[in-house]
């Protein structure tokens, strides 16, 4: 692929994003919700501090902010933060959204 454009940066130039943070107060019922609505299998961690749930092409981050205060490398603290995405799994695209640390999911279409 080729990815050379030498336009200003804006948002329609984004190809994907590898890791999402999904902070949480209880990261294996929010694994869990993932991997029942998303079909994405927890990959690895500690279920209890920080886990992750997907792959190497796609993963969210799934921090006990109670246990697990700032994102390594940074000083920046850990707190969940509101989000929507539209994410592919398995030949098939959901919309994600994540608000008060609860996650609503909708299969939009299969890929093919």
């Amino acid at each position: 692929m080729n990815n050379n454009d030498f336009d200003e940066f804006d948002i329609s130039k984004v190809l994907g994003v590898n890791e999402m943070g999904m902070p949480t107060a209880d990261v294996k019922k929010t694994n869990d919700q993932l991997q029942n609505e998303l079909q994405i299998e927890y990959w690895k961690g500690d279920i209890d501090r920080f886990g992750t749930n997907g792959s190497q092409e796609g993963i969210f981050l799934l921090p006990n902010y109670n246990l697990k205060d700032i994102w390594f490398p940074t000083s920046i603290k850990i707190k969940p933060e509101p989000f929507e995405a539209v994410i592919e799994n398995k030949e098939r695209e959901y919309h994600i959204e994540y608000r008060n640390e609860k996650i609503k999911t909708t299969a939009n279409k299969e890929l093919s």
